[in-house]
């Protein structure tokens, strides 16, 4: 797969099958539209094309209260590659906020040789959002490429969006995060040293501090962590520090030592509120249940 920044000189040949979007998330309505852009560019022995940003607009629009992101660029780059996408085109969006829909396309579309351009049917673009699938396609005319507009991806009679998902995940319905996004809900940070009092009770932790994911409530909960290709059911406590959260992973079944490695946590289902504990016999004996009940979880997932 091929990152291109954009305004960068591009010197592209084959048709290009394109879809444009933040695509925060990565969810069902974005996958229904990537997976048709995957076979329509297959077909037609086209190239498939992502134009999107590496971070959420609002962080321009509403730089005291951005959007946090559902996928970090890293993340969203993991997903894309291993789709099969073949180009992601980025874009700064401080670039192109303050540009007409007109200038929009002027100077970045008519660049591109492109056959066909794939996007939801609510799709706007250009300042102050006043482009629309109509003006996308009154352009695709006069450029000689298609425009295909999907509808609103609906499960459940509910439009799946990244909004829904941002809430479900504050609200700490992480069980019901799965059916929107497509797969659970991950996070990955690398592993930083504890106290080593996990260790001391014979249950041994993997400590990962996460500052710029969007994260359910604190809590312990179920789930799988992955590293190095290998997937481990897991149990863990998330709480939030002053700054920044703090994640203490068990996984069950590993041994071994993960100081400074990057882990992928997925979130499956929350297990309980955290407790305040005067003595750690109790605190081992909840930490013992809880794992007890993960692996039971997980074993059927």
């Amino acid at each position: 797969m091929r990152v291109i920044y954009l305004p960068s000189e591009v010197s592209l040949t084959r048709p290009l099958v394109l879809t444009i979007g933040v695509f925060d998330g990565i969810h069902r309505g974005h996958l229904a539209i990537l997976s048709h852009v995957l076979e329509s560019s297959q077909r037609e022995g086209m190239v498939s094309c992502i134009f999107t940003f590496p971070y959420h607009p609002s962080h321009v629009l509403s730089p005291t209260s951005p959007v946090p992101l559902l996928t970090p660029l890293p993340e969203k780059l993991r997903i894309f590659r291993q789709m099969q996408i073949d180009i992601v085109f980025l874009v700064d969006f401080k670039r192109i906020y303050f540009l007409s829909p007109e200038e929009f396309l002027n100077t970045y579309l008519s660049r591109l040789p492109l056959f066909k351009v794939v996007v939801g049917e609510n799709f706007r673009f250009g300042k102050d959002r006043k482009g629309d699938v109509e003006l996308l396609k009154k352009f695709g005319e006069m450029r000689s490429f298609r425009v295909e507009a999907f509808p609103s991806f609906k499960i459940d009679n509910q439009v799946v969006s990244s909004t829904l998902i941002r809430r479900l995940i504050r609200e700490g319905k992480v069980e019901e995060v799965e059916k929107f996004l497509g797969r659970y809900y991950s996070v990955s940070g690398k592993v930083k040293k504890g106290r080593g009092a996990g260790r001391r009770w014979g249950i041994p932790t993997a400590n990962i501090l996460l500052k710029s994911y969007l994260l359910p409530p604190p809590g312990v909960y179920a789930g799988w962590t992955t590293f190095s290709h290998c997937r481990y059911p897991s149990c863990f406590d998330l709480r939030k520090l002053r700054k920044h959260y703090l994640m203490e992973v068990y996984l069950i079944g590993f041994e071994g030592n993960l100081y400074l490695r990057k882990l992928r946590v997925s979130f499956v289902r929350f297990l309980r509120e955290r407790k305040i504990f005067k003595e750690d016999e109790g605190r081992i004996r909840q930490i013992r249940e809880d794992i007890a009940i993960a692996e039971n979880i997980l074993s059927s997932t």
